[in-house]
């Protein structure tokens, strides 16, 4: 027995599509998971559509679904929630059968995964919410891997989702200033609604203007931040990163920048400045924690964190998954004939029931 599904298929550079396919139904140990949300994350997917990625480089060996190069055609996305809707044989249909759960898989409104791979979503998240996970996981790592201390200054470049929720998070861990920078009018408008007071938000033009308002910063020659994370995805704004960071400054690197290269000073006021370059990846766990963190635990901890965000607050963008191509297209400047506005707000969902066959 088979059943029809639609996913999204990259078939070569800046070439993606949806296609309708008939896939088995789950084996032993498997499940079939009919899905109702997912997400875009525009960084890490437009470098795959745009053919940026390494060649060499698999594009995530922490998720099954995901674990191989990229050799077109290639399915790639990491966030689908929905509902158990059948159990294969040996897996506990009292536990899984009807329930709600998220995966790290490809967009796709069937899928068929190993029991184990499944997140169980938690009675206090919806499941339209439930795909920010990845998102939250991303962010937390991000703040573990800064080790942000009470009264520090944080400086936050780029706000995507990503960086949303890691300045938002940031401000929660008892950091004395929280600044999130953006060059697009829209992306800080919608930035500084979920954000509220307890973030700056800006253009670079005033990042000064904040930094020079709170008392607790770092002054003299190296007048800066202490904690800058670069989540822009573009690698010569480590440079930005740099300028406002204060003696002995953590940069976190948390962009995934393929195969793009910047020229980054490093000779001047990164060297005598003592600043460090972090690169933080949400795959493993920081070394520092490995002693006591485990995946396990952090999923709790971000499941909980999610439930606490007020996401109601987070501008979004609702999409069917027939629209994942045109909004990859005009996310990368490259828009088709009647293709979708290049999206601005931090969160694209996708509604698996907009758009599809009754």
């Amino acid at each position: 027995m088979a059943i029809t599904r639609r996913a999204v298929e990259i078939r070569g550079v800046t070439d993606a599509t949806v296609i309708t396919e008939s896939i088995a139904m789950p084996a032993a140990g498997e499940v079939l998971l009919t899905a109702e949300f997912g997400a875009i994350s525009l960084g890490s997917e437009s470098l795959v559509y745009r053919g940026k990625v390494p060649a060499e480089l698999s594009l995530d060996d922490s998720i099954a679904a995901l674990d191989g190069g990229v050799a077109y055609p290639v399915r790639y996305g990491y966030t689908v929630a929905g509902r158990v809707s059948h159990c294969g044989p040996g897996v506990d249909t009292e536990r899984w059968l009807g329930r709600r759960a998220f995966a790290f898989h490809p967009h796709a409104s069937h899928l068929v995964v190993p029991v184990d791979a499944l997140l169980p979503i938690p009675d206090s998240v919806s499941t339209a919410a439930a795909p920010l996970y990845a998102n939250v996981e991303t962010a937390l790592t991000l703040n573990w891997d800064a080790a942000v201390l009470p009264g520090e200054t944080v400086l936050v470049l780029g706000l995507g989702v990503v960086g949303v929720l890691t300045a938002a998070i940031a401000a929660r861990s008892g950091a004395g200033l929280v600044v999130a920078v953006d060059s697009d009018l829209a992306r800080r408008a919608h930035a500084a609604a979920f954000l509220g007071d307890a973030v700056t938000v800006c253009a670079d033009d005033g990042v000064e203007a904040a930094l020079t308002g709170y008392p607790g910063t770092c002054r003299g020659d190296y007048s800066g931040f202490d904690v800058v994370f670069e989540l822009s995805g573009q690698p010569e704004v480590l440079n930005t990163a740099v300028r406002w960071s204060a003696f002995g400054a953590r940069i976190i690197a948390g962009s995934w920048y393929g195969t793009k290269a910047g020229d980054i000073a490093l000779g001047g006021r990164f060297h005598r400045g003592r600043m460090q370059i972090i690169s933080s990846q949400v795959s493993t766990l920081p070394v520092h924690l490995s002693g006591r963190f485990d995946r396990a635990r952090r999923t709790a901890i971000a499941w909980d964190m999610l439930s606490r965000l007020p996401l109601e607050a987070l501008p979004q963008r609702v999409i069917g998954l027939h629209d994942v191509p045109d909004i990859l297209a005009a996310a990368t400047s490259t828009p088709a004939t009647g293709s979708l506005q290049a999206p601005r707000e931090p969160w694209i969902v996708i509604n698996y029931a907009q758009g599809a066959s009754p």
